[in-house]
C-alpha cells in the first residue's frame, strides 16, 4: 500500500523547502514496512469481522446505574435520620437565640478585659513578645 503525499502542500504548511523535506523523511522512516499478501488477507478479514460484529452493549451500565441510585439512597436515608425530629428536636425562642448571641459578643468584647494584666502574669519573654505585638 502507498500513500501518496503532495509536497506542495506539505511546502506550504511549512513554509519552507527544508520543511517539506524534513515531513517527508519523517514520513518515509516511521512508515509501516509492507504486508505480505497473506498478512493482508488476514488483517482484512480481522477487520470485517469486527466491523460485522459492531459495538458491543454495555451489559454492566444498568447495573452500575442501579447501585450508584441504592448508594446515593442509603446516603440520604443515613443524612436524614441524624437530623433530630420530634421530641428530640430543639426548639429555640428568638430570645434563647438573642442570649446565644450575647455570650459570642462577650467573648469579642475588649472592653471587660485588659491586655496589660494578663502581660503581667507572663514569663518575661513572652510578655515582651505580647507587648510588641500588642502594643502594651
Amino acid at each position: 500500500m502507498s500513500i501518496d503525499r503532495d509536497d506542495t502542500r506539505v511546502a506550504e504548511r511549512t513554509g519552507t523547502e527544508a520543511g517539506a523535506a524534513f515531513a517527508a523523511r519523517i514520513a518515509e522512516e516511521f512508515a509501516p514496512a509492507p504486508l505480505t499478501d497473506g498478512q493482508r488477507r488476514a488483517f482484512d478479514g480481522a477487520l470485517r469481522e469486527r466491523i460485522e460484529r459492531g459495538r458491543k452493549p454495555l451489559r454492566w451500565a444498568p447495573a452500575l446505574a442501579l447501585a450508584s441510585a441504592a448508594a446515593l439512597a442509603a446516603f440520604v436515608a443515613i443524612s436524614w435520620s441524624r437530623i433530630p425530629t420530634g421530641e428530640d428536636a430543639v426548639a429555640r425562642s428568638p430570645e434563647e437565640a438573642i442570649a446565644a448571641a450575647e455570650w459570642e459578643s462577650e467573648l469579642f468584647d475588649t472592653d471587660s478585659f485588659r491586655l496589660e494584666d494578663d502581660l503581667d502574669d507572663l514569663p518575661p519573654e513572652y510578655a515582651a513578645i505580647g507587648g510588641l505585638l500588642l502594643g502594651g
